[in-house]
């Protein structure tokens, strides 16, 4: 479950993530449902999330598309 354009990331991580290298590695934390990640995910990046509830993580992402921290 991969929104368009990271559409749902918030206006911070939209006007900033241009400055993350191509194929740099991404750590998101206290990700949530992981929203930013799926933006940093469709550009290409590797990404971790944190959280203490990892529970809407793995529902909305493939286990193989990210690494999941607890």
């Amino acid at each position: 479950m991969i929104s368009v354009a990271g559409s749902d990331a918030s206006p911070w991580i939209r006007r900033f993530a241009d400055l993350v290298p191509a194929g740099g590695r991404v750590l998101d934390v206290a990700c949530g449902g992981g929203r930013h990640a799926r933006s940093f995910l469709e550009r290409g990046h590797t990404v971790t999330l944190i959280d203490r509830d990892t529970s809407g993580v793995q529902a909305n992402h493939q286990p193989t598309a990210v690494t999941v921290v607890r």
